[in-house]
């Protein structure tokens, strides 16, 4: 397999991973009351660091130390999405989609999204990652 195949299909698989961790926590914050807004962040955060963790060195090869301000970077931006893609299911939810088919038609945007983000953000040299 391609070199190229093989990092989006691994990526795949570890982001599906932490997308039924996500599914799971948003379905229980739904099932105990909580409304979209709430529910999909905190399945959203659990899903995403999960996905984090596992690709950075198994996906992108990553091979240096941690380094705390590219991870806050990184959070930042699932800050950004994760609000982003909460709004778009609240604005799904309110035209009558029910709120599990709205959380499954937006992954594959947010999916596409993680991956060249994350891509991005393991290349860039940043300057306060000398610092640390």
């Amino acid at each position: 397999m391609d070199s190229s195949l093989r990092k989006i299909a691994l990526f795949a698989w570890i982001a599906a991973s932490g997308w039924v961790l996500d599914f799971v926590l948003f379905s229980l914050c739904l099932f105990l009351g909580a409304s979209v807004l709430i529910a999909n962040p905190i399945g959203a955060v659990a899903g995403i660091s999960y996905a984090y963790f596992r690709s950075v060195k198994n996906v992108f090869y990553f091979s240096g130390n941690f380094l705390f301000f590219r991870f806050l970077f990184y959070l930042a931006y699932n800050v950004l999405s994760v609000c982003l893609f909460s709004l778009l299911i609240s604005v799904l939810t309110k035209t009558g989609v029910h709120p599990f088919i709205a959380k499954i038609i937006t992954t594959p945007l947010s999916f596409v999204a993680n991956y060249f983000s994350l891509g991005w953000i393991l290349s860039r040299h940043l300057k306060r990652d000398r610092i640390l």
